[in-house]
């Protein structure tokens, strides 16, 4: 019965858990060498996880807001990295394991300098983590805690429709490593389904601020904003 409870507890805090719907963005943007742009990004949306051992599957929703640094480097390639500060604090139904949630990941993106014709193409790579953790009550020892891995490959194409706004797409692979430990009782999940596709929007506003859009699905289905400032 004791057990029945705890794993009714974790699905409960599963259920309202935040997705790990990190930004994808324009894989074709290409950033000269050197020059560095700051992003501020809100996401929210849901997707499904798998648990490992009996194949339980649950819904994921979250919003959040983060900050990502990104870097041009030489032969079209570019650096990024990514924080989530307090913003990232998760918010249960129905259970007292509310945790602020940190974040942080790296990755790596390639466009080259010239377009394909009218088309612009592009592919990076991103690995991503996050950790959050509470004191138990009642009189528990110990604390429950959760912490996410995750990695994620995307590729595609954009195309410009008018001078300063651009249409971009393509497919992303995201695999999910989830822990979660719940009144002493772990387990394990990861994504439902792994591939899909992403569509977004990329407008220049002026030489340093663009603003973009973006929606991903099937893998996940997540609604994203982003101002990006480039440092002149």
């Amino acid at each position: 019965m004791k057990k029945t409870l705890i794993l009714s507890g974790i699905l409960a805090v599963i259920t309202a858990m935040p997705c790990r719907a990190w930004w994808i963005g324009n894989p074709a943007r290409y950033i000269e060498k050197d020059k560095t742009s700051v992003q501020f990004l809100y996401d929210t949306g849901e997707k499904k996880v798998i648990e490992s051992d009996n194949a339980a599957k649950v819904d994921l929703n979250s919003h959040r807001f983060y900050i990502q640094l990104q870097r041009g480097h030489n032969y079209g390639f570019q650096t990024f990295a990514r924080f989530l500060p307090s913003t990232g604090r998760l918010n249960f139904k129905n259970s007292d394991f509310n945790p602020h949630l940190f974040g942080t990941g790296v990755g790596l993106q390639w466009s080259p300098q010239e377009p394909i014709g009218p088309v612009s193409v592009g592919i990076l790579g991103a690995v991503d983590y996050a950790f959050g953790s509470t004191k138990r009550k009642d009189g528990q020892s110990g604390h429950d805690s959760v912490s996410w891995a995750e990695g994620s490959v995307a590729a595609g194409a954009s195309v410009a429709v008018f001078e300063n706004l651009k249409v971009y797409g393509g497919l992303s692979l995201i695999r999910s490593d989830i822990k979660l430990d719940v009144s002493g009782t772990e387990t394990n999940w990861e994504n439902d389904k792994e591939y899909g596709p992403y569509l977004g929007l990329d407008f220049l506003a002026n030489e340093a601020w663009s603003l973009s859009a973006e929606v991903h699905t099937m893998n996940e289905t997540t609604w994203n904003l982003s101002a990006r400032y480039s440092f002149q």
